[in-house]
């Protein structure tokens, strides 16, 4: 072979020994401008490897040399050289055959989606020298089994461990502040997880989808964000929301279908808002502290186990749709600070034998008690008619929706 075709000893790809692995090899210079990612033909050139010329390509060793430094798609296992301290955003996106990732010690950030999609990742140890992850790193690796998180890390970003449907085992080793939107979301394998203590704040959608976990502890939190644990429909031991936390955002535990209790002791929730409890078909009592001034539309829809519930005053307004669908809701009262019922508020409340509506009440919304089938008292104060009395209704009601009430086959159209 010509002389100026041949690829000395000084520049051939090799990897470091440390490793046992060897990339490139004596190949001709005119091909190592195509293949090579690792070795300089010259002090100022780095040459960017192409799977094209090695489909079979399984080890490779990770250099950051540059943004542009991609992991070929084909590499089963990724070996990082102890130069790097950074794995650049989106490295090895995509690569759906690789296994495993071998960082080093002196690794001290992940970039936004790095090992995002990489289907067949089962294994990667994080260095505790690692104090920042970026958003989506994991997202979509569904064979990830097991992670555990370096002490420096304080926030599990966006979407992190989204849709990693093996990982059954998480472990925290330091003080976690943040617990970022759908950083869990679709882990169906994961069964339990322990949250350190010092969690503040969950975002959206942070376990939605978890359909296989069964218990969860929740710490003294501030922010509970919508959706958190929507569709976990394992998850069946009692729930206890923190004193610390003044608002149940939207469909919190919707879908929940084995939650037979949730408990809410302290006095520093505010604000539950819409279908926090929707699809809680298991929940059998609710009762919502004192300091609770306002309820979303749906809160209980199809809360089909629900017999008791017990709403505090000050509440203004029953939403569309709070109660509709509870199957089994035997009886309620409503607080004398109640002044609307929303449309279908009650609807399907089949077992509802009686209600107590307030003389604060102006405006019942259309459907508001369509099918309660056993309704036959409401209660005024002290004042009891029975369904289908014309003046059975406070003098300050002034707004009535039509078919509010429709007992059996007897419609009464107020």
């Amino acid at each position: 072979m010509d002389k100026e075709h041949q690829h000395s000893a000084s520049d051939s790809c090799t990897s470091s020994s440390s490793y046992g692995i060897l990339v490139l090899r004596k190949v001709p210079k005119y091909l190592a401008r195509k293949l090579c990612t690792t070795c300089s033909i010259s002090k100022n050139l780095k040459y960017k490897i192409s799977s094209q010329y090695f489909p079979n390509l399984e080890n490779y060793v990770y250099r950051g040399n540059g943004s542009r430094e991609a992991v070929p798609k084909t590499v089963k296992n990724v070996f990082v050289h102890p130069s790097v301290t950074e794995i650049k955003q989106s490295a090895s996106q995509g690569c759906t055959a690789l296994q495993e990732i071998r960082l080093s010690a002196g690794v001290t950030s992940i970039g936004r989606g790095a090992c995002r999609d990489c289907t067949s990742l089962v294994s990667i140890i994080l260095p505790n020298s690692i104090s920042t992850i970026g958003q989506y790193a994991f997202q979509g690796c569904s064979s990830l089994q097991s992670i555990s998180m370096p002490k420096s890390i304080q926030i599990v970003q966006d979407g992190l461990f989204d849709r990693c449907a093996s990982l059954r085992s998480i472990d925290f080793k330091g003080p976690i502040d943040t617990i970022g939107n759908y950083s869990f979301a679709g882990c169906c394998g994961l069964q339990f997880i322990e949250l350190p203590k010092s969690v503040r704040s969950i975002g959206n959608g942070a376990f939605s989808g978890c359909s296989s976990l069964t218990s969860f502890i929740l710490p003294a939190v501030d922010t509970l964000g919508d959706s958190v644990f929507s569709g976990c429909s394992s998850l069946s031991s009692p729930i206890f929301l923190p004193d610390s936390l003044t608002c149940v955002g939207d469909n919190v535990f919707s879908g929940c279908s084995s939650i037979t209790t949730i408990m809410m002791p302290g006095e520093s929730i505010k604000t539950i808002k819409n279908s926090a409890f929707s699809g809680c078909t298991s929940l059998e009592s609710l009762h919502l502290p004192s300091s609770v001034r306002s309820i979303g539309h749906s809160i209980c829809y199809d809360c089909c186990s629900l017999v008791s519930l017990t709403l505090p005053n000050g509440i203004t307004t029953i939403k569309r749709g709070s109660f509709c669908g509870c199957e089994n809701l035997v009886s309620i009262h409503l607080p004398a600070s109640v002044t609307t019922i929303g449309a279908c508020a009650f609807k399907g409340c089949k077992s509802l034998r009686s209600i107590t509506l307030p003389e604060s009440i102006v405006v019942i919304g259309a459907y508001a008690f369509c099918g309660c089938s056993s309704l036959t008292l409401i209660s005024i104060l002290y004042f009891i008619a029975p369904v289908g009395v014309d003046d059975f209704l406070p003098a300050s009601l002034t707004t009535v929706g039509g078919v509010c009430l429709m007992v059996a086959s007897r419609p009464v159209v107020l």
